[in-house]
């Protein structure tokens, strides 16, 4: 993986905000193949290591947050930019089973891209609806997370409307 705070060290106008981390910005593994399971046959582990969360509070005020899309508004108005992708932090502690947490995440939400990292120093627990990529023989397939439009107000419309999704270059 690369983490969110790599993109630190991609772009030198960001760089002063690497600090000192204390995750990696990048961690690979090589492995044969993946474990793979079906979404349908995911069970939970053995329900006496369970887990607890407490503290559940969110990295940033109110008043920051809409500080924040006012500045992004106006960095779009301004032609600076043309998507931001803002995000927030949801703080809390953690007791127990990191698995047991990712298995009940698992069963209850529908994501096709799901992965369980665990490492010396940290464990990783992925819920993706998208792919970011596939590799087989030379073919590489991605399945972004872009292009949402409204429904229409019948089936008619819903068509014209994913035609418009399929056929736009960005979408």
């Amino acid at each position: 993986f690369l983490s969110y705070e790599a993109g630190y060290a991609f772009e030198e106008r960001l760089s002063h905000l690497i600090g000192h981390p204390t995750f990696p910005f990048i961690y690979f593994g090589v492995f044969k193949e993946p474990i793979i399971v079906d979404k349908n046959c995911f069970r939970l582990e053995d329900d006496s290591k369970s887990y607890q969360i407490d503290g559940l509070n969110l990295n940033t005020k109110k008043e920051d947050y809409i500080a924040s899309i006012e500045k992004i508004k106006d960095l779009i108005k301004a032609g600076d930019t043309y998507q931001v992708n803002y995000t927030i932090k949801y703080k809390f502690s953690f007791r127990g089973s990191p698995y047991t947490l990712y298995s009940a995440l698992k069963n209850n939400q529908s994501v096709s891209y799901a992965a369980f990292i665990e490492a010396k120093d940290f464990t990783i627990l992925c819920l993706s609806p998208e792919l970011f990529f596939r590799k087989k023989g030379e073919i590489i397939k991605v399945k972004p997370m872009k292009g949402t439009i409204a429904r229409g107000r019948n089936l008619e419309e819903d068509s014209i409307n994913a035609s418009i999704l399929k056929n736009d270059i960005k979408n």
